[in-house]
Order: C-alpha cells, then sequence, then structure tokens
C-alpha cells in the first residue's frame, strides 16, 4: 500500500502543529523507511515543535507510527517525561551551566584523544656537593628573598625607645625582622620608634597583647612582609630560672615572593653554673609551636635569643644537631666578638637546617658597643645576619 495515502489518512485524526526540518508532509512522505522531524507529542497526543525532541515515523502494517526522541545537547525530561536520547546519545547528568543545578543532556561519545608519543626522560643532573656551613644552598624553587633579621638583648628596665630604634636603624640597610629579648615596654610604641627612625612601617607581631615572660618579642618591616599568625606562651614546668620565660613565634609572607617563613625566639634561664635540662625543656616548648606552625604553612625557621651560652656549650651542640628540636640548626649570625659588655657569645640567630644562604661578610655583631659599658640602656650588643631564602 503506497505511503502517501497513510500519512494523509494519519493526519485527518492527528493536529500537526508544526513540521521542523521537513517544511512540509510531501517531503516526509517521499521517506521511504523514516522521516525525522523537529516535533514533540503533548499530554493530549499533539505534536508541537521542540528544540530538544524529534519525531521519528516508521511504516508498518498498522500504518505510519510515531516514536519520539531527544535529539544532541536536549534535555530528555524537559517536556515532564522521559523521551529517550536518539541513536548514538547517551542520558548524562552533569552541572551543565555551572550554577549547582543538574540535569541530563543526550550527549554524543566523545572522540578518543590520540595517544601522544612518550617523551624520553630527561637526564638527571649530577647532584651538586654541599657547600660549607656559612653558604647552605637554599633549597626549593621559585623567587628568592634576601633579607636582614636583627636580634637584640635590650635590657629589661629599658624605656628608651628612640634610643634603642636609632641604634639598630643606624645599621644599613636597616633590617627587615627584629627580635628583641628582654623587652618589657610597650610594642606599640617601640614599633612607632622603630618607623620613625627608619622611614619604614614597622609592625609588632600578632598574639603578643601584654609581657608574659622573657621571650624574643618581634617586629617586621609592614612594607615587606605581611604577618599570617604569631603569638606568645609562657614556658612552664620547667623550673625556669631568673624570672619567667616564654616562647614567641610569627609567621611572615613576603608580598612579592609570595614566600613565607617562621621567625621567634626564646631567652633560655641563666644558671651560672649551666642547667642543661632546664634549657633543653624551655627549647622544646618553644619548638612545640614552631611545629604547629610549620605543619600549617609548610615554611621554614628562623629564630633567635639570648641562650646564656655559647656555640660550644652541650645543650647549643645538641640543638644544632637536631637532638633537642624536631630540626637541626645552621648557626646564621656566626658573631665573633663578643654580644654581651662582659665578654662572651650568648646572642645567636638559627636557622632550619640547609635552608637560609648567608651573604658573605654580612653577619655577626653589628661593631657597635664597647666592652664594659653599656648601649643605648641595654648591656648587650645587637647581632644580624643578611640571608638568602628560596621556596
Amino acid at each position: 500500500m503506497a505511503a502517501k495515502p497513510i500519512l494523509k489518512t494519519w493526519l485527518l485524526v492527528g493536529t500537526v502543529m508544526g513540521i521542523g526540518a521537513h517544511q512540509n508532509v510531501d517531503e516526509c512522505i517521499n521517506q521511504e523507511d523514516s522521516c525525522l522531524a523537529s516535533v514533540e507529542i503533548d499530554a493530549e497526543g499533539e505534536i508541537g515543535k521542540s528544540k530538544d525532541h524529534a519525531m521519528l515515523s516508521t511504516r508498518s502494517s498498522r500504518g505510519l507510527m510515531q516514536t519520539a526522541c531527544t535529539n544532541a545537547d536536549g534535555d530528555p525530561y524537559s517536556t515532564g517525561n522521559h523521551i529517550e536520547c536518539c541513536a548514538g546519545l547517551t542520558a548524562t547528568v552533569k552541572n551543565w551551566n555551572g550554577d549547582g543545578r543538574y540535569y541530563f543532556k543526550c550527549i554524543g561519545s566523545p572522540t578518543p584523544t590520540p595517544t601522544p608519543t612518550p617523551t624520553p626522560p630527561t637526564p638527571v643532573p649530577t647532584p651538586t656537593p654541599t657547600p660549607a656551613n656559612d653558604q647552605v644552598a637554599a633549597q626549593g624553587t621559585g623567587m628568592a628573598s634576601t633579607f636582614k633579621v636583627m636580634e637584640w638583648n635590650v635590657y629589661y628596665q629599658n624605656k628608651d625607645y628612640t634610643g634603642m630604634a636609632n641604634t639598630l636603624m643606624a645599621n644599613k640597610p636597616v633590617a627587615d625582622i627584629i627580635g628583641l629579648c628582654e623587652f618589657t615596654g610597650s610594642m606599640s610604641e617601640m614599633a612607632y620608634a622603630f618607623s620613625t627612625s627608619s622611614g619604614k612601617k614597622y609592625k609588632e607581631q600578632p598574639g603578643r597583647s601584654g609581657w608574659v615572660g622573657y621571650g624574643t618579642d618581634m617586629f617586621y618591616d609592614s612594607t615587606r612582609w605581611t604577618a599570617l599568625d604569631g603569638g606568645v606562651s609562657k614556658t612552664s614546668t620547667c623550673g625556669s630560672r631568673g624570672g619567667d620565660r616564654a616562647a614567641n613565634w610569627l609567621v611572615l609572607q613576603e608580598i612579592d615572593s609570595g614566600n613565607k617563613i617562621i621567625v621567634g625566639g626564646t631567652h633560655l634561664s641563666y644558671c651560672a653554673g649551666g642547667c642543661d635540662d632546664v634549657h633543653a625543656c624551655e627549647l622544646k616548648q618553644m619548638y612545640a609551636h614552631f611545629d604547629q606552625m610549620k605543619t600549617k604553612y609548610n615554611a621554614p625557621v628562623i629564630w633567635m635569643g639570648d641562650l646564656n651560652r655559647q656555640v660550644y656549650d652541650s645543650i647549643v651542640k645538641k640543638a644544632m644537631s637536631g637532638e633537642v628540636g624536631s630540626f637541626a640548626l645552621d648557626d646564621l649570625a656566626q658573631s665573633t666578638s663578643q654580644t654581651h659588655k662582659e665578654g662572651g657569645v650568648i646572642d645567636h640567630i638559627m636557622g632550619e637546617k640547609g635552608y637560609f644562604k648567608i651573604k658573605s661578610g654580612q653577619h655577626g655583631t653589628t661593631g657597635q658597643g664597647v666592652k664594659y659599658q653599656n648601649l643605648a640602656g641595654s648591656d648587650h650588643f645587637p647581632v644580624y645576619s643578611v640571608v638568602t631564602y628560596m621556596r
């Protein structure tokens, strides 16, 4: 039986709302087995236009039969009923618009990605020998940071903010990071004095609202660094002598490079005959805070302070080798001149081993101070180090 009369008969009982891809009925009829038109059937059996769905018309012994399917990129549920995807397409659910709304689309199979030609392995370079201690290679990759660190025990009764600031800022270039031991004055006033004397903008470490013990209070140049974290904690249960002791910590991020470092320190108890157990306890409590910051920020440590001990004393040797704390140390100040007016090198700047390279000739004491004389109200002399760190 000819197809054309059958379709015309069907059109007499159906309601044609639109033909879509075929512009007239005769064009659709001329297909021998099927035709595809952009039409859909509504809930009452009406045939209407749709951008998502198509009507597949096929002949059978009973006449012309219509089966709807969803086109590529169409939603098979857009009519409220499920309309199968057209041949070769798969219904895939996804957050297509990036707005948190998940829905289905009929998607074709992706074209297989060609397998790239393997790249020959890059030759492994011969390791560079580890340099001497004062030339420790910086680790990691990225932009290098070179900066100056200073430490000074200013004496606990010293309130001469201007004198202390002018003493340190007389050293050029001025320090990026400063640690003060036995400082009992106002942190904000000291930061202001540093800023006034240098023309920079120094800030005090966060988390230090009041004095809790002798530690190493931290200050930094805020035009170069941003403080991410910081605090101070009283050292307890160690049997500290000569007053309460404390540990300070400060996490800094360099604005230009994004490099992060952890700085801080402590002031160990004074024990004329030595008290390694007390000192080890005080150091371990400081390291506990550094370890927390290292876990949180993945950054190396520089710490400083008046240790009341020289580098050849047993407790300092143990700290250098990593027996006391969680990491070994490099002596960054490497002072050879006295740091106390009575003699001895007891003020130090230590760096986590292998991370900081000392700039040749730019470390040690500043050359300020005269033996047996106070310097700007202090019985100690400042120490410093210019180091390079590469992350």
